[in-house]
C-alpha cells in the first residue's frame, strides 16, 4: 500500500463509486496469507517447562477454550494489532499528503479504509481506533466541498449508497476474511 499516495487513491476521482478496488482485496489476501503461517507458529510463545510444551490446564474459559488456547490467540492478536496499527499509520500518511479530494474521491478513500478497518476490526485497539478517527476527520477536512456528489442525490444519499457498498462487499466478502473474525 505505499506505492504513492496518488497510486494508491485517486483524489480527484470523477466516476461514480461503484466498487471497493483491487488492491484493497488484495492487501487484505496477503494478510490472510500472513496470519495462516504466523497462527500456527503463534504456539511458540508459550511458556515451556523443561523444554516441553506447557501442559494444557483443565479450567476452561467462558467460551469453552483452555487457558493454554488462550494464551496463543492472545499473542497472535497482539501481532495482528501492531499490523492493523502499522497500516491504520500508513493510511494516514497517505491520505495526508495528497492534500485535497473531490467529493467522489474521499467517498472512494472513505469506502476501501472503512472496509479494511471493518475486516481488521477484531484487532483493533484503542490506538489503530484513533488513527482511523484521524483518517475520517482528514478526509472531512481535505474534501472539496464545492464539487458535486457522486450521483447528485446529496450527502446524505451518497452516504447510504457508501454504507449499502460496504456492507454488501463484507457480505460478499466474508468467507474469504473469515479468519479475521
Amino acid at each position: 500500500m505505499t506505492q504513492g499516495a496518488h497510486g494508491v487513491f485517486t483524489a480527484f476521482l470523477r466516476d461514480v463509486l461503484t466498487e471497493i478496488r483491487l488492491y484493497v482485496f488484495e492487501a487484505l489476501m496477503l494478510l490472510v496469507e500472513f496470519h495462516g503461517k504466523v497462527a500456527p507458529t503463534a504456539k511458540e510463545f508459550l511458556p515451556t517447562y523443561g523444554g516441553v510444551a506447557r501442559p494444557e490446564p483443565t479450567p476452561r474459559s467462558r467460551h469453552g477454550h483452555s487457558e493454554c488456547f488462550q494464551f496463543r490467540l492472545a499473542a497472535f492478536d497482539r501481532i495482528m494489532s501492531k499490523v492493523l496499527d502499522s497500516i491504520a499509520r500508513t493510511l494516514l500518511d497517505l491520505v495526508v499528503q495528497i492534500g485535497s479530494f473531490s467529493v467522489a474521491g474521499m467517498q472512494q478513500a472513505l469506502l476501501e479504509i472503512e472496509f479494511i478497518q471493518r475486516t481488521l476490526a477484531a484487532y483493533e485497539t484503542v490506538h489503530s481506533k484513533d488513527t482511523f478517527q484521524r483518517i475520517y476527520s482528514t478526509l472531512r477536512a481535505s474534501t472539496e466541498v464545492d464539487a458535486p456528489p457522486g450521483r447528485g442525490g446529496g450527502v446524505d444519499s451518497d452516504l447510504q449508497e457508501l454504507d449499502q457498498l460496504l456492507t454488501e462487499n463484507r457480505r460478499a466478502t466474508a468467507l474469504q476474511f473469515r479468519c479475521f473474525t
